[in-house]
């Protein structure tokens, strides 16, 4: 098996390059022949957004069969000095946050030089921005109500040392 570094599409072996996006197709086996930890647990499928930090992209998880959302961050993102330890420490506090409020850290691993974190997947779930565009303002009450949920997430984090 195969895997585009562009789109993250798996192709078969005697493919030698991406019909999507006309990258060349890497191996999903690592060095001294070791699987692709990424690949083996999840397969990936639509990204579901993107930025200057990395891609998220909606995954089959085949360990646990449920659908998680993977964020593949940037390697430029991890090169900057001092980012990758801060990421790994924040990310080993974070798996410990057992908040209803905060997606569940499931795993996180490198692929090359790309590091990547897997948390649930919150189907159907919105950000504050797209719900007040669709919606218009919110009401006092639920305004109210969101700020709570939010604050008792913040406490939780801060108390694993990750705010």
């Amino acid at each position: 098996m195969k895997l585009c570094p562009k789109c993250l599409k798996h192709f078969s072996d005697d493919a030698n390059f991406c019909p999507v996006d006309a990258a060349r197709l890497t191996p999903l086996e690592g060095e001294g022949g070791a699987t692709d930890s990424l690949a083996a647990r999840f397969e990936l499928g639509d990204k579901l957004g993107g930025s200057r930090t990395g891609t998220v992209h909606k995954a089959k998880d085949k360990q646990g069969g449920g659908v998680a959302a993977v964020k593949i961050v940037a390697a430029s993102v991890v090169a900057l000095p001092g980012v990758a330890q801060r990421l790994e420490r924040e990310l080993k506090h974070i798996e410990r946050v057992a908040s209803p409020s905060v997606a569940k850290v499931l795993t996180s691993g490198k692929r090359g030089d790309d590091t990547w974190v897997a948390t649930e997947f919150l189907e159907g779930a919105q950000t504050l921005a797209e719900a007040i565009s669709a919606r218009g303002p919110i009401p006092l009450e639920q305004a109210a109500h969101l700020i709570e949920v939010i604050g008792e997430a913040l406490i939780e984090a801060a108390q694993v040392g990750v705010v």
